[in-house]
């Protein structure tokens, strides 16, 4: 109901206002429309407004299991700032994105779903990120 009429505001000034983005992401998020979410932060300045809109939409989307939306929030935090809790938000992500791809739950994962996954762990700078290229490639390779 919030999102709802949220996107009934058309006021300029109060769209680009930073609390209505955090505000109106969570929503998305919580009503099933991650993408959504991540598409606000896409419009956004790199700006420490867009930086803390970008973990929001990285815990939220972990929280509630949109993982491949999570793993693509954790990525770009972690290439804006290596700290390990960025990977080790984008290590479980991948991991769960995986699972959902299996398990064929709601994933909002692209069509070559397995080859984006692999595409965001080869970006990584961390040791384990190998590990799971291994057993993410070992995975697609069963799928052929």
């Amino acid at each position: 109901e919030a999102e709802e009429l949220l996107m009934q505001i058309h006021n300029p000034q109060i769209r680009n206002d930073h609390t209505f983005s955090m505000i109106l992401a969570r929503c998305h998020i919580h009503s099933g429309n991650a993408e959504q979410a991540w598409n606000i932060f896409v419009t956004k300045d790199t700006t420490p407004e867009a930086f803390s809109l970008l973990q929001l939409i990285a815990n939220d989307c972990y929280r509630i299991g949109e993982f491949w939306i999570a793993a693509k929030a954790f990525d770009m935090l972690e290439k804006m700032d290596p700290s390990p809790e960025y990977w080790e938000g984008k290590r479980g992500a991948c991991a769960g994105s995986l699972h959902n791809l299996i398990t064929k739950k709601k994933t909002g994962i692209p069509p070559n779903g397995i080859g984006e996954i692999i595409s965001l762990l080869r970006d990584s700078s961390n040791s384990q990120a190998e590990a799971m290229l291994r057993a993410f490639r070992r995975y697609a390779s069963t799928l052929k």
